[in-house]
């Protein structure tokens, strides 16, 4: 999933993605960095990756599937 938010919280997305990885699906919420939060963090078997806010160097990232850290 991608938001342009830190995800900290946002009840649409976190709902979602925690229902999909309770179903045994390897969920990844990429989000923007925020002061204060950690850059990577498991909760609830969600993966949240917060990035910087240069995106067209994120996407890249993401887009070819190279580890983002």
């Amino acid at each position: 999933m991608l938001v342009f938010n830190p995800c900290a919280p946002d009840h649409r997305v976190t709902k979602e993605a925690e229902y999909l990885a309770s179903t045994g699906k390897q969920v990844r919420v990429y989000c923007l960095l925020k002061e204060g939060l950690p850059e990577r963090e498991t909760i609830n078997g969600v993966e949240y990756l917060r990035f910087g806010i240069n995106w067209s160097k994120t996407l890249r990232r993401i887009l070819t599937f190279r580890d983002p850290f």
